[in-house]
């Protein structure tokens, strides 16, 4: 069942994009930047993250500045979490529990990502290439942005909460498409 929540407190709001903003203005996110087009990076940890590269390397805890590529998958553990950069800067900040599946990541600034369990808050920069898109597949939803703040927590039913923070997001759930905004 897809949930679309998109009305949270002002001071709420007001939080998550100052967090944002300073996260992308911090000295290790500018460094990491620099990432390679077919490489996000781990900049920052907090507890149990596990990486489990797809090159058959053994799986292990992750670090702040380790690199992914497609095929390579997170595991956030309890009352932990991890911030990635994505090439232009895109953040995204996986919550405790969360599954992550790295499907593809492009030159053009865009990528395609799979988050099966727990919850993610994602700053998507604008500028993307032409064409260029930021999708993120949950249980039963894809969302598409360009450049945009949201996020989502998935509950063990697989039941899906999006929440937009500013921006639009284009949700795909049962063959429709919803574009959501913030109110």
């Amino acid at each position: 069942m897809l949930v679309r929540k998109l009305s949270l407190s002002w001071g709420f709001i007001v939080a998550a994009l100052a967090s944002f903003a300073l996260l992308s203005l911090s000295p290790a996110v500018a460094a990491a930047q620099a990432v390679s087009a077919t490489q996000c990076k781990i900049v920052r940890t907090a507890g149990d993250v596990w990486l489990y590269p797809q090159a058959g390397e053994e799986y292990h805890q992750a670090e702040a500045g380790e690199t992914m590529v497609s095929g390579d998958m997170l595991r956030v553990g309890e009352d932990s979490k991890v911030l990635l950069v994505f090439p232009g800067g895109t953040l995204l900040l996986l919550k405790e529990n969360s599954d992550f599946y790295l499907h593809k990541l492009d030159s053009s600034g865009g990528a395609k990502l799979e988050i099966y369990s727990g919850g993610f808050l994602a700053n998507v920069k604008k500028m993307l290439s032409p064409g260029a898109s930021f999708e993120v597949q949950v249980p039963n939803s894809l969302a598409v942005v360009r450049g945009t703040v949201f996020g989502a927590n998935i509950a063990p039913s697989g039941e899906v909460e999006f929440r937009g923070y500013q921006g639009e997001v284009e949700l795909t759930y049962r063959g429709r498409k919803l574009r959501l905004k913030p109110y």
